[in-house]
């Protein structure tokens, strides 16, 4: 989002409007960028007969929590009409999700500001591993799929325990059946593009009990807060129970993912209580921003 606060955007004069020109256009950071690293760098365009100081104030802001801290402030001094200027470093290799930063500027009577962005320093970030996911036969049921999944196949999360296999129609997620009311929700960031807010895109297929649907989020801006809100993803999911397991396929064109053999995907599951994730694979992803995300590989 831009918000622009310019003081005199619109003149009313003898009953008509009169546009205002605009001293500067922040070309980045933009609205919902994720920067590869801390450093930031203000890229702007200005239209230099309107500045009469020949100097922009750039003030970089986290927001995190809901709490507001000023990270740096910077006068630059410009002759040109385009100019990169250095803010600052942040020292965080990951910020989004809930959280992000802000760039204001002000040049003579003019300012406004540039909302949210945020960082994902993959570089900087801890390793995860790669999970391999086998392939199973393309012609088997739901039910031969869950039979030939064993208990060694399992991988514990929380209080949950999930398995995962593919063939050329869909990927399959297997869960031990629970009685926990808990949710047990896959994420699939089928772009894997490491970024630091969720986007539409990403898809969330949910698990509670023997209950199976999926989501997305559409991402807003209201009063000055991040809000992800759940959108229903019409799908064809379907799935079976067989003995203690629920078998769920989620088919490749609902996905977004082209299937092959070597494809990888952003992946990650959650267990949801609430509002809140009270366990996650990998143990330090963050729901709301992918690049915290693993990764899965659809193998043999």
């Amino acid at each position: 989002m831009i918000r622009q606060l310019i003081l005199s955007a619109v003149t009313i004069a003898a009953g008509a409007s009169i546009a205002v020109s605009q001293v500067v256009v922040l070309n980045s950071p933009a609205p919902w960028l994720t920067l590869r690293n801390d450093s930031v760098v203000a890229k702007a365009q200005i239209d230099t007969a309107l500045n009469k100081s020949k100097v922009i104030k750039y003030t970089l802001s986290s927001v995190i929590g809901g709490t507001t801290k000023v990270i740096a402030k910077k006068d630059v001094n410009v002759t040109d009409v385009a100019n990169d200027a250095f803010i600052t470093k942040v020292n965080s290799s990951v910020l989004g999700g809930l959280d992000y930063l802000k760039i204001e500027w002000a040049a003579d009577s003019q300012k406004a500001e540039i909302l949210p962005f945020g960082i994902l320093a993959l570089e900087k970030l801890s390793k995860t591993t790669l999970v391999q996911i086998r392939s199973v036969d393309s012609t088997a049921s739901l039910k031969a799929i869950a039979d030939g999944i064993k208990d060694a196949d399992f991988v514990k999360n929380g209080s949950h325990s999930y398995a995962l296999v593919w063939n050329s129609k869909a990927l399959y997620m297997i869960a031990k059946k629970s009685t926990d009311t808990t949710i047990l929700t896959f994420a699939i960031d089928g772009k894997n593009g490491k970024n630091a807010f969720v986007a539409y895109p990403d898809r969330f297929v949910m698990i509670k009990q023997d209950s199976v649907w999926g989501i997305h989020y559409e991402r807003k801006f209201i009063d000055s807060k991040i809000k992800y809100v759940e959108k229903q993803w019409h799908n064809e999911i379907y799935k079976e129970i067989v003995d203690d397991k629920i078998i769920v396929a989620l088919p490749w064109f609902d996905s977004g993912i082209v299937p092959f053999e070597g494809r990888q995907a952003g992946f990650a599951v959650f267990v949801k209580k609430g509002d809140g994730i009270v366990a996650s694979v990998p143990d330090k992803a963050q729901y709301y921003i992918p690049g915290t995300w693993g990764n899965f590989e659809l193998s043999k």
